[in-house]
C-alpha cells in the first residue's frame, strides 16, 4: 500500500479513503482478490501443484491461499481445477 499511496502523491491514510469510497473495498481486499484470480487462471491454465501457485502468488502458504480460494470460489483450488479445465 505505501508503494501505491506514493505513486498516487498520497499519504498512507488518504490513499485508503480515496480507495475505499473509489473502488468499494480496502486495498487489502483488491489486492487478495486480484492474486485469487491470478491462482484461479493458472490453475487452469497450468499444471503446476498448488503450493508452487501459492507462492508464484505471493501466499505464505499453501494453506492460507486454500482458505482464502475456498472463501472467495467456494470450493478448493483442486475442485476448481477439475470442473473447470477445459478438456
Amino acid at each position: 500500500m505505501d508503494e501505491a499511496a506514493s505513486r498516487c502523491g498520497l499519504g498512507r491514510a488518504q490513499f485508503s479513503l480515496v480507495f475505499r469510497d473509489t473502488m468499494g473495498m480496502s486495498f487489502g481486499r483488491f489486492c487478495l482478490r486480484s492474486r485469487l484470480g491470478f491462482v484461479a487462471e493458472m490453475l487452469l491454465s497450468t499444471d503446476l501443484p498448488t503450493q508452487a501457485i501459492a507462492q508464484r502468488a505471493g501466499f505464505v502458504d499453501g494453506s492460507h491461499m486454500h482458505r482464502a480460494f475456498v472463501a472467495r470460489y467456494g470450493c478448493t483450488p483442486g475442485q476448481y481445477r477439475a470442473d473447470n479445465r477445459p478438456t
